[in-house]
């Protein structure tokens, strides 16, 4: 229930089936273990099919947190369309195209997160991002140029500022409402069904690529990729040295689990003693997140049971 002495109060979506729900707990339970105690998150999970059992599993772990946990089904709505999709991108992953639609009395911007993304700091400076008219903050993996892939590929003019990548999106309800975004991503999936790789991602890019508001990478950082892209930044200095507190996507590191966990062991203890300004957000991928939240002595991220235990 929400209590009214906070100040800061923010509307967070995850998507997710029954596959997903160990990274899932992963995600809700780092995004609530760092709120500020100022912060009430709302928490929406699009759920296509999660059973009742998980989504029990899912409850106890807010339970003891100050916030608000909704599951909402999409199997429907997602069922009326013949998404692109993949394995490694399932239908699921179209319920972030639906936010501004399913959460009609939310207003201004809603966070959307993959659940492959681990939370190591309170999130109000990302919302409070002044969004200036457009409809999606979000954090760029490639940039605009001549011959590039992305641009000719998804038919993206050279005026967008590049490629983003969809699994944090800072989204402006207001403006998807006032402009049809939600439409206008879906007829895009339609009429470049052939061109689409990472169908979700390349239709939201495609179809909003000239609406968006670059984000810091720290909101969304992937390892290598982002390493690649700032290291030749003296802007950037700063940040690249706090490379292990910020957000880490393994998607490029072939580490195995146990070297994973010393690597992230060792990001959570700079994260925690940071005081850098910004939030800083967590990405992992696959099982590696199973590992990390649900076993008792994982080395950041524990269940609520445990956090009472001594490290």
């Amino acid at each position: 229930m929400n209590n009214p002495m906070k100040k800061n109060e923010f509307a967070v979506v995850l998507a997710s089936d029954n596959r997903g729900i160990l990274p899932l707990s992963v995600t809700v339970f780092s995004l609530l273990n760092t709120a500020g105690p100022e912060t009430f998150y709302k928490i929406y999970v699009l759920s296509d099919g999660i059973d009742g059992e998980n989504r029990a599993s899912v409850e106890r772990l807010a339970a003891p947190f100050d916030c608000r946990l909704e599951f909402i089904d999409v199997s429907g709505i997602l069922e009326e369309h013949d998404f692109p999709h993949t394995e490694q991108w399932p239908v699921p992953a179209w319920g972030r195209v639906f936010i501004p639609e399913l959460l009609k009395e939310e207003r201004g911007n809603i966070l959307y997160l993959d659940i492959d993304v681990l939370v190591c700091r309170d999130l109000t400076e990302l919302f409070r991002t002044n969004m200036d008219g457009k409809a999606v903050g979000v954090v760029f993996e490639n940039f605009s140029r001549p011959g590039s892939h992305f641009n000719e590929r998804l038919e993206m003019p050279l005026t967008c500022t590049g490629y983003f990548n969809s699994g944090v999106l800072l989204m402006n309800v207001d403006v998807f409402r006032e402009r049809n975004l939600v439409r206008a991503v879906l007829d895009y999936a339609v009429t470049h069904r052939d061109r689409l790789t990472c169908p979700d991602q390349d239709a939201l890019n495609g179809a909003l690529c000239e609406l968006t508001v670059p984000l810091h990478p720290r909101w969304n950082w992937h390892d290598g990729l982002t390493r690649r892209i700032l290291k030749n930044d003296p802007r950037e200095q700063f940040w690249f040295a706090l490379i292990l507190s910020t957000l880490i996507r393994r998607r490029k590191l072939p580490l195995c689990a146990r070297r994973w966990k010393r690597l992230w062991t060792r990001a959570f203890f700079i994260t925690r003693e940071c005081t850098s300004p910004g939030g800083i957000i967590g990405v992992m991928k696959g099982n590696v997140t199973n590992g990390l939240c649900v076993k008792p002595g994982c080395c950041a991220v524990r269940c609520p049971e445990e956090r009472s235990r001594p490290s």
